[in-house]
């Protein structure tokens, strides 16, 4: 399932250009007021497969008009689209938009800024249709990683 979260902007025009983190952490609190239990689960432990880990949710944010700065993001336009695909319909989502609605402002903190979003809407995006090659447009950046390893230590490399 994906779900495309409308939030508006207010107070500042002005959000982290490093607004991973603080989103993550969003989406944990806005999970851990819908059920404290399954966020710890999914936080702490997590759904496992071939000895890793896995948090089976990800998200990106969309702007309606922006202006890049040095460390921000200068919002032109106070709209914001937060997109949070997981197939854990039922249990994810269940306790997302019950703490979406329970929440009447997200307060967005990190390096110095503080970025305050209203949630006005909540709409259930369609499942793409995954049948044959297809070429992909990133809605934000990808992060990834391997594991480096020598007989001395084991070291996480970012690709």
């Amino acid at each position: 399932m994906r779900i495309q979260l409308k939030l508006k902007a207010f107070r500042s025009d002005l959000l982290t250009a490093h607004y991973n983190y603080p989103f993550n952490a969003v989406v944990y609190k806005l999970l851990n007021i819908g059920s404290p239990e399954f966020t710890e689960f999914l936080h702490s432990k997590g759904y496992k497969y071939k000895g890793k880990i896995y948090k089976l949710f990800t998200y990106s944010l969309r702007f309606e008009k922006i202006r890049m700065e040095p460390d921000s993001i200068r919002l032109l336009s106070p709209n914001v689209y937060l997109i949070i695909s997981s197939p854990i319909d039922d249990e994810f989502f269940k306790n997302f938009i019950l703490g979406t609605f329970s929440t009447k402002i997200i307060d967005i903190k990190y390096d110095g800024f503080e970025t305050k979003l209203e949630p006005i809407e909540i709409e259930e995006q369609p499942i793409p249709d995954f049948s044959t090659l297809h070429r992909f447009k990133m809605l934000s950046p990808l992060i990834l990683s391997s594991l480096d390893t020598n007989e001395e230590m084991n070291k996480q490399h970012y690709l």
